[in-house]
């Protein structure tokens, strides 16, 4: 009876099709790690000659180091669509810059990165790195700098930040959620000393400073709290199975930390589900008086409120999946590992959990309905990481090396993927997303001689950091104030950063990026591309000339108040003509005024001796407009015939 109601249960939740026989199935253990908690800094050497094997390195974006991946596809046509979201940190506990690679990332299902945050938030740590929805739209939600709970928006600008209220208690790295309701789930950390009470049920005959938890739910609108919990009096010291030494670290590690709050959810009836870590257990939270409701887990099966058949320890990201009048949800991360000093192992290693939890009788029961190994048999010593995505398969992280894999409904392994570097994430997702990036598209062209110097090809490179949308790149030949252009190379997005090839040297570019409906997405500023060492070779020097007729061409266009499109040499020449044919005909009745007036005063005509003494006479105002418009006339016809000339030679 109870099988058919989890059942039926599971069938109204969607999760049928997981329910299954765990497997212990595994590879060799990892070795014990000796640091217990994951606090080691990595170190990376930004100049070392594998540098490159394990970064992408950018030339339109040399700020950014994101780092590559090793990536195995064991399914191609069951892995579920979206972009990987992680946070790689080399020091959780930072408080300077870090490198290139520091701070959030989104990438494809390839490992092509499309977003790196590291510019915007400076190289430092974010937590919890995720999609959210904050009034009807899609953000970026994280926790920065274990300071605050920032969201970005699809422009990737900073939309909103949060912040616990409580003076006394600072906000937590682990995790920050936004509900349905428009509220924000935050959880906090304050430390003080344990009162008698509490060091007598923890059997401690000694003071202990300790780091004591709790959360609030916030509303995001008005910034009031509408719910306040602390730990405090309603979790004892002596349900922690973190401190085999707590007097040490009472004293001498800045406090006990004796729940190490991680997790923290919603239940549909309204009251939290709470992870605590070095409990080894989750609590139930009730929102109308902060007891605890019930407890799955704890020191050993004794202590738990649940008949259960299985175990659990270090737990990490507990979420609710679903509840009814009978059965309970509850997902998890079994790190099967509490850094104690030396490390306590519960199990061969770690694995995703999906239980069932029967509430309505007296004696509760937890049933497994999903396990999901370490695809690699291994721990997952410190944070970590389980989604359930929206065509049902399941999304892990493991923390080391950012390690990421997927399973399918039937929980198969899927796939599979590492950061090249020793770097960690505190949790990844898979999410769909749209950026609109604000900020331009950012180019580099570069001009190099080719064919012994005769020639000249240029490589365009361009990226925008951020847009998710572009499918094709073209590259426009233009006037350094981007006044003309002509298209001169086009090419499909291949990922970050595309290479176009043009041969010739375009001295300006501009570049735009387009959709796949062939819409105009925007475009970078005008670009000075960098010349080749020979500023003589022929390419450079029709490039000049180019320059020099599309100025002539709207100098021409501008004095008929006509606009032309530079872009077509033919039209701008044929102005270019008129011009010169409209300043000869005026300079030539000016001319013959002034011959007809100097006859008709019995003066001789006047005569023009030589170009430079156009103007020279002084007690003639007439004259010297003569002069004016004759230097005019002359440099125009010296222009359409060096243009004439270089016409003929092929120089246009």
């Amino acid at each position: 009876m109870l099988r058919l109601e989890l059942l039926s249960f599971l069938v109204s939740l969607g999760y049928a099709h997981v329910l299954r026989t765990p497997s212990f199935d595994h590879t060799s253990l990892l070795e014990a790690r000796a640091d217990g908690y994951d606090s080691n800094v990595v170190k990376i050497d930004a100049h070392g000659a594998e540098h490159h094997q394990d970064f992408y390195k950018f030339l339109t974006r040399p700020d950014i180091d994101a780092p590559r991946w090793n990536i195995r596809k064991h399914n191609k046509s069951a892995i579920a669509p979206g972009y990987w979201f992680l946070g790689p940190y080399q020091d959780p506990m930072q408080d300077e810059r870090g490198g290139g690679w520091v701070g959030p990332h989104i990438y494809d299902g390839n490992g092509e990165l499309i977003w790196s945050g590291v510019p915007m938030l400076s190289g430092f740590d974010v937590f919890d790195f995720k999609v959210s929805q904050y009034k009807g739209q899609n953000m970026l939600s994280m926790i920065y700098r274990h300071e605050n709970g920032i969201l970005i928006n699809s422009q990737y600008g900073l939309e909103e930040k949060f912040n616990v209220e409580d003076e006394h208690a600072r906000l937590n790295m682990h995790d920050f959620s936004l509900t349905d309701n428009g509220t924000a789930l935050m959880l906090k950390t304050f430390t003080k000393s344990a009162t008698e009470e509490e060091l007598e049920a923890a059997e401690l005959d000694y003071e202990c400073r300790v780091h004591y938890y709790g959360f609030e739910e916030v509303d995001t609108a008005t910034g009031e709290v509408l719910f306040d919990w602390r730990s405090e009096g309603i979790i004892g010291l002596e349900e922690t199975v973190f401190a085999k030494r707590p007097k040490r670290a009472c004293h001498r590690d800045g406090g006990l930390d004796y729940i190490h709050a991680n997790a923290l959810d919603k239940f549909p009836d309204g009251d939290y589900l709470l992870s605590a870590r070095h409990c080894n257990a989750l609590y139930k939270i009730s929102a109308k008086d902060g007891s605890v409701v019930w407890k799955f887990g704890g020191k050993n099966t004794k202590n738990s409120d649940f008949k259960w058949d299985g175990h659990f320890s270090g737990q990490h990201h507990a979420r609710v999946r679903g509840q009814n009048s009978t059965h309970t949800l509850v997902s998890f991360l079994d790190n099967a590992y509490v850094p104690a000093g030396k490390p306590i192992y519960s199990n061969e290693m770690s694995r995703g959990f999906l239980i069932a939890l029967r509430t309505d009788q007296e004696q509760m029961t937890a049933e497994t309905v999903a396990q999901f190994d370490h695809p690699h048999g291994e721990y997952a010593p410190g944070r970590g990481s389980f989604q359930v995505l929206p065509n049902g398969n399941t999304f892990m992280g493991w923390t080391s090396y950012s390690l990421f894999s997927e399973y399918d409904t039937q929980g198969n392994l899927i796939l599979e993927a590492s950061v090249r570097p020793e770097l960690k994430s505190y949790r990844s997702y898979k999410f769909p997303w749209v950026g609109h990036p604000t900020e331009l598209p950012a180019v580099k062209s570069v001009g190099v001689a080719t064919n012994k110097n005769k020639t000249v090809t240029t490589s365009i490179h361009v990226s925008w950091n951020g847009a998710t949308e572009v499918t094709t790149w073209k590259a426009y030949h233009t006037k350094d104030d981007g006044s003309s252009e002509q298209l001169i190379a086009s090419s499909p997005r291949t990922g970050f950063e595309t290479a176009l090839t043009y041969e010739g040297y375009p001295s300006y570019v501009v570049v735009k990026a387009y959709n796949s409906k062939g819409e105009e997405l925007g475009k970078s500023d005008v670009v000075k591309s960098i010349a080749p060492l020979n500023t003589y070779n022929e390419a450079v020097l029709k490039e000049e000339q180019w320059q020099q007729d599309a100025s002539s061409a709207e100098i021409s266009s501008s004095a008929l108040g006509m606009p032309v499109s530079v872009g077509s040499f033919s039209i701008a020449f044929a102005f270019g003509v008129l011009c010169c044919a409209i300043g000869s005909l005026v300079g030539f009745a000016l001319w013959s005024a002034r011959s007809t007036m100097a006859a008709m005063a019995n003066k001789k005509p006047w005569k023009k001796t030589s170009y430079e003494k156009i103007g020279d006479e002084k007690d003639d105002t007439d004259e010297t407009l003569v002069g004016e418009e004759t230097e005019q006339l002359f440099h125009k016809k010296r222009s359409l015939e060096e243009r004439d000339s270089d016409s003929d030679d092929g120089e246009v």
